[in-house]
């Protein structure tokens, strides 16, 4: 049996602790560029590239959330089920944990 509380509970806070650390990485982008005009145009393109694969994380975790709580909402049936944007990336994080032995 699905505890709701527990599953729908972890993936809420997840996705707000995630959207805090999101906003954090902005706060550090925008004073980055305010105190540090001068840097090299690498550090600069590192610092922009880091903050757009945040803002990607943070949209993919929204958009999950958002199949679980307004898409799927009352569907009990589906708490094990994985969106398929997500699968390959599972599939490789799980091949790398646990690697299959042939």
């Amino acid at each position: 049996m699905v505890r709701i509380p527990a599953t729908v509970g972890a993936l809420m806070l997840g996705g707000l602790f995630s959207a805090v650390l999101s906003g954090m990485v902005i706060a550090q982008v925008i004073l980055y560029v305010k105190f540090y005009p001068n840097d090299e145009i690498s550090f600069k393109c590192l610092v922009f590239f880091v903050w757009a694969l945040d803002l990607v994380h943070d949209a993919l975790v929204w958009k999950g959330m958002w199949e679980y709580f307004v898409l799927l909402f009352g569907n009990l049936t589906l708490f094990g089920f994985v969106p398929m944007y997500v699968r390959p990336f599972l599939r490789q994080v799980l091949s790398h944990i646990a690697p299959s032995e042939a």
